[in-house]
């Protein structure tokens, strides 16, 4: 067990991202955080028996994202989902980068490979891209899916705790609602990931 000192300096603005609570004991990762979500506060609160560790804001999906405990059952990175239009089948900024995708070079069009099968696809620049599906073109740029970096499975398909898609800029895009997810900034659920393991309690409150 290793005794260390995090120090991050606070958010002028708590809607930039979360701060973290110092001293605390990382004995590799935090097996005794539990997690806390507090819809009207909008708030990601991590604690280590009583003591808060790790503050983030947080989005809801209002009644879709009911009150109970849970624990995170896997951590997703990459694609996430086949379920739903092209916006989420990338994400990590393996958009382009990643070969298994096998996208065309800017300027170009051919197929790329996702969920097993083979999509009609024009790269337009090396960060911006199209999928043919369902009749339409789909645009696609880098990290755009709208599940961020990384999503913790809490309820598979109904309840995940995630980061956010990004623009064409590379910042952040934060809607104030989810379907029944608890989204926060990127830079939180990594910190969020750094810290907890899989089977970590997530208890959501009103």
């Amino acid at each position: 067990m290793t005794r260390c000192s995090a120090t991050t300096k606070l958010a002028s603005n708590p809607n930039t991202g979360g701060w973290i609570f110092p001293p605390f004991t990382l004995p590799g990762k935090m097996s005794t955080l539990k997690i806390i979500v507090r819809k009207r506060q909008k708030k990601v609160l991590l604690y280590r028996g009583a003591k808060l560790v790790y503050e983030a804001f947080a989005a809801h999906g209002g009644p879709g994202t009911s009150n109970g405990k849970r624990k995170i059952l896997k951590w997703h990175y990459g694609a996430v989902s086949a379920l739903y239009e092209p916006s989420t089948w990338f994400s990590f900024g393996a958009t382009f980068e990643n070969r298994v995708y096998g996208w065309p070079q800017p300027g170009k069009e051919g197929f790329v490979k996702v969920w097993g099968k083979e999509y009609r696809a024009r790269r337009r620049n090396r960060n911006e891209g199209d999928i043919w599906y369902g009749g339409r073109w789909y645009p696609i740029w880098k990290d755009m899916n709208p599940f961020g970096v990384a999503m913790a499975d809490l309820e598979p398909g109904s309840i995940e705790l995630h980061g956010t898609g990004k623009d064409k800029g590379g910042r952040d895009v934060f809607p104030p609602v989810t379907h029944g997810c608890v989204r926060t900034y990127n830079k939180d659920i990594l910190q969020i990931k750094r810290l907890v393991s899989v089977g970590t309690e997530v208890e959501i409150t009103d």
